[in-house]
C-alpha cells in the first residue's frame, strides 16, 4: 500500500537524485555559476570583474569585448560586437594582435563561465598596462552562460540567437534552458 509518507519520501529521493546527477537545483544554473565565480575571483585576485548590469552601462565607444572560446562555440552565439580570441593565445601574441585597438580602452573578456577568460585577462593585464596603458580589464561574471540564463541578447553572425554552446555536457548543466543548447 502506498502511503502519503512513502510517496513524499520517494518524491524527495527523486529530487535529491536529480540534483546530484544534474548538478543543479530548483534555483537553476546561476546558483552554481555564483560558486564558480567565487572560486575564479579567489584564483585571479588582481583581476577586476563586472556583472552583466554594470557591463551593459559601459560606453560602447570605450569598450572592446573579447570572447575567449573555441570557434565552434562562438559560431553558435556570442555577445554582439565581441572579437573571438583563441583560449590558448599567449599574452605576447594577444598584444601583438590587439595592442593598436586596445590603447586607452576598457577590455572585457568572457567565455562560458569565466575560467578561460580570467586566465587570458590576467596573463595580458600587466603586459598591456606596461605597453599600451590599458586602464581597465575585466572578466564578465558568469560568462555567456549567465548572460544566456538571464535571457540577454546574443547573436550568431548578424542574426539574433537564443542558442548557446554548452562547451560540453558537464558544463552544459549550468544552462537553465537546455532546449536552447546547440553544438
Amino acid at each position: 500500500m502506498i502511503t502519503k509518507a512513502s510517496l513524499l519520501r520517494a518524491t524527495s529521493l527523486l529530487f535529491v537524485t536529480w540534483t546530484f546527477v544534474t548538478g543543479t537545483s530548483a534555483a537553476g544554473g546561476n546558483q552554481k555559476l555564483d560558486e564558480i565565480h567565487q572560486n575564479i575571483k579567489e584564483k585571479y585576485q588582481t583581476l577586476q570583474h563586472v556583472n552583466a548590469n554594470n557591463f551593459e552601462t559601459m560606453a560602447d565607444d570605450e569598450l572592446i569585448v573579447f570572447d575567449v572560446r573555441e570557434q565552434n562555440e562562438f559560431d553558435v552565439s556570442h555577445l554582439n560586437g565581441a572579437i573571438r580570441v583563441d583560449p590558448d593565445i599567449s599574452a605576447d601574441e594577444f598584444i601583438a594582435s590587439f595592442q593598436q585597438i586596445t590603447k586607452g580602452e576598457k577590455l572585457v573578456f568572457y567565455c562560458s563561465v569565466g575560467r578561460r577568460a580570467s586566465e587570458l585577462a590576467s596573463k595580458v593585464q600587466n603586459k598591456l598596462l606596461k605597453t599600451v596603458g590599458t586602464p581597465e580589464i575585466y572578466n564578465l561574471e558568469g560568462g555567456i552562460f549567465r548572460w544566456h540564463n538571464d535571457s540577454r541578447a546574443l547573436v550568431s553572425g548578424a542574426q539574433a540567437s537564443d542558442f548557446v554552446h554548452p562547451y560540453n555536457r558537464y558544463w552544459g548543466r549550468l544552462i537553465d534552458r537546455p532546449e536552447m543548447i546547440r553544438y
